[in-house]
């Protein structure tokens, strides 16, 4: 494959995983009201949200999080009353 068909598809992935990380940020600040954070990360990109409730939005970010590759979010019983929610979506077709 040429090297110009290599570096067009691979902006192309980039440009969907891109897409998908700022969709699933803005869902996630609307869903808890707090500013979601962007972190590039060797095989793609992480957001983060800290909140101390997302009781009201709770359906919103469990839909986000269905839509990472990965997902996850900090145990309660930790030393900050604070919760971090955090989904991270790779190269791949995604949604």
């Amino acid at each position: 494959m040429p090297q110009e068909t290599v570096d067009l598809r691979n902006e192309i992935l980039l440009s969907g995983l891109r897409k998908r990380a700022w969709k699933a940020a803005s869902r996630l600040a609307v869903a808890t009201g707090m500013e979601a954070r962007l972190i590039t990360t060797g095989a793609g990109i992480r957001v983060e949200v800290s909140t101390d409730d997302y009781e009201t939005g709770h359906l919103e970010v469990l839909s986000v999080l269905n839509s990472a590759d990965r997902y996850g979010m900090s145990d309660r019983r930790s030393r900050s009353p604070a919760i971090l929610i955090w989904c991270e979506f790779d190269d791949g077709p995604g949604e």
